[in-house]
């Protein structure tokens, strides 16, 4: 069964944010980060299961090339990305998230 997959309004300012980010740094940049984004994310609609749980009942996909991960819960019939994390990042705040 394939799961519809979606994003919190807190994962969606994560990733506003780091895109604005990389883009001061280079369009070029820019640009490679939203790929390999697309591509993580691509991965978790086609094997939900086959990443970690990494901490509480969340799993993470790493972005191949940055320091992020996408992190996500599995639910019957959805996926829900709750964050769009660098590495560096306190874990402590994704636990509030919904």
């Amino acid at each position: 069964m394939k799961r519809k997959l979606e994003f919190t309004a807190f994962a969606v300012l994560d990733l506003h944010d780091a895109l604005e980010y990389h883009e001061a740094e280079s369009p070029m940049l820019r640009d490679r980060f939203a790929a390999a984004v697309e591509a993580a994310v691509a991965e978790v609609e086609k094997r939900p299961n086959a990443y970690p749980v990494v901490t509480g009942k969340f799993r993470r996909v790493p972005v191949h090339g940055f320091r992020y991960g996408v992190y996500y819960r599995i639910f019957a019939g959805l996926i829900l990305v709750s964050a769009v994390y660098h590495a560096s990042r306190d874990m402590g705040a994704l636990h509030k998230r919904k």
